[in-house]
């Protein structure tokens, strides 16, 4: 395996800049305030699972196959949205993508037959992340160094938080009226996404051309991008079980679609206080070790929601899980960011995404075929493995 450093955000800058300057801290204000208004407008997908369930009255089995369906088009999505990124521009990505997107949720939210409802979750998981390699690869162009960069990609998934908050509050109220209500505020969202992207100047969108020192093999040959990308996919096979099995467990114990709504809402809401309280000091914590630490913490909550399965309990265990979401999720980016080529950054940040769409397959397989208590202890085993692998290649940096 390749030697890895990754520059923390309290390191020098180096000389690998990107093409930010005095702009640079505007331009990703901008990108980043674009992003999190129109966020606000994805209520669907959280709320996705719960919808089968209670919606459409379907089994648990049926529904870990239909996630998996849309977890299928999700593992897609993010590697061709990074490719399209180093070709066409992140800008124009972001654009098509996202209208595609829009008419995906509404066929989504108006068919009802099983066939249908499995083409339609493959086609809104197929756009629904596509956007994400693009504004990574945008964030990182404008960084002026790997410490820029990690600051970067953490005020990203900050921002993507804040937005989660006042997104599972609008489902919550959305479902006051109905299931149709949720389809329609998330296409109109993704058509807002593609309108202000194509309204703002193509600048904030940098295109970086071929770098001669950059050699063309394939991204798949670079081991460090292959270990990050393996660790993470562990890393989703344990976290998505909180969206894909703890959903049907907490409506089979009698749970109320909007009690689930307000519980995701308290996620985000964690992770901006723990954010706040902590954020300098979590800052300053080795990439590595903040994906070990924050894998061990996620195993250790989401299992004991789910062997104890009431919505309370997965309340108070909630906090546990979502610290642990805070530092692996604010520190692999950082770690894709540090290796990946100036001309291949959309390509790295989509294998590296892809990860949650894979995660978003397997885990309700896995979820259909070992259901109730060998679950959860089969995902204890999935994430103690990560945190040891994450904890092992930051021995060999060492």
């Amino acid at each position: 395996m390749n030697t890895l450093a990754v520059s923390t955000p309290d390191s020098p800058p180096t000389d690998q800049r990107g093409t930010g300057g005095p702009a640079a801290a505007p331009a990703v204000r901008r990108l980043l305030a674009t992003l999190g208004s129109v966020r606000v407008g994805f209520v669907v997908v959280p709320l996705m699972s719960y919808w089968l369930a209670a919606g459409h009255h379907l089994g648990p089995r049926t529904v870990a196959l239909l996630m998996a369906g849309f977890g299928a088009g999700w593992a897609m999505s993010a590697p061709v949205g990074g490719w399209l990124a180093d070709r066409i521009g992140a800008r124009a990505t972001i654009t098509t993508t996202s209208l595609i997107a829009a008419g995906a949720y509404l066929f989504l939210g108006a068919v009802h037959q099983p066939a249908a409802l499995a083409a339609a979750a493959v086609l809104t998981g197929a756009t629904f992340d596509a956007y994400r390699p693009p504004l990574q690869a945008a964030l990182t162009a404008h960084s002026r160094g790997p410490a820029d960069s990690a600051a970067a990609q953490r005020w990203l998934y900050l921002v993507l938080n804040a937005s989660r908050i006042l997104s599972c509050l609008l489902g919550a109220a959305l479902l006051g009226w109905s299931w149709t209500a949720l389809f329609l505020a998330n296409a109109a969202a993704n058509l807002a996404l593609a309108v202000l992207t194509l309204a703002q100047p193509a600048r904030l969108y940098p295109r970086t051309g071929p770098a001669a020192e950059t050699p063309r093999a394939g991204v798949l040959r670079d081991r460090r991008l292959i270990a990050i990308t393996g660790l993470t996919f562990a890393f989703w096979l344990v976290h998505l079980q909180s969206t894909v099995s703890l959903p049907v467990l907490l409506n089979a114990h009698g749970s109320t679609p909007r009690g689930y709504a307000l519980l995701l809402a308290l996620d985000p809401a964690v992770v901006l206080l723990v954010s706040a309280i902590a954020g300098r000091w979590l800052a300053r914590v080795p990439a590595l070790t903040g994906c070990a630490l924050g894998t061990g913490l996620v195993t250790l909550g989401l299992v004991a929601a789910g062997l104890t399965g009431t919505l309370q309990a997965a309340a108070w265990t909630l906090p546990i899980w979502v610290t642990g979401e805070l530092l692996t999720l604010t520190a692999a980016p950082a770690v894709v960011a540090a290796i990946a080529p100036p001309d291949r950054r959309g390509s790295y940040f989509g294998v590296w995404a892809a990860t949650q769409g894979a995660g978003a397959v397997c885990a309700p397989l896995l979820a259909a075929v070992v259901p109730g208590r060998p679950l959860w202890l089969l995902t204890a085993a999935v994430g103690v493995a990560a945190t040891a692998g994450f904890l092992t290649w930051q021995h060999l940096t060492r």
